[in-house]
């Protein structure tokens, strides 16, 4: 349900080292809580402007799925622009370390 984009690939990592930890240790699958990812994917329109989409996932219990709050901007702007250059160095500044 999630969809394919750099940060739904890539924000997952510690949770799942996490949850793999704990199952290491013996821990229950039943006693360990999900960590769902969040998104938010941004595209430029032009070489200045972009627009986003984001979402954020949750465990609904009582329907046993997963529930999914998006929001976007699709006012294209400089600012968004802007937001995901921030977005993009801040990953790969992680990945690969700074410039």
């Amino acid at each position: 349900p999630f969809p394919k984009s750099g940060t739904v690939a890539y924000v997952p990592r510690p949770s799942v080292a996490r949850h793999l930890t704990e199952r290491l240790k013996g821990k229950p699958l039943a006693e360990i809580p999900p960590e769902l990812p969040t998104n938010i994917c941004y595209s430029f329109v032009d070489s200045e402007e972009a627009i986003w989409v984001a979402a954020n996932y949750s465990w609904d219990e009582a329907a046993k799925q997963i529930k999914a709050q998006s929001s976007a901007d699709n006012q294209r702007s400089k600012a968004n622009a802007e937001a995901a250059i921030g977005w993009a160095l801040g990953l790969w500044n992680d990945m690969f370390g700074p410039a």
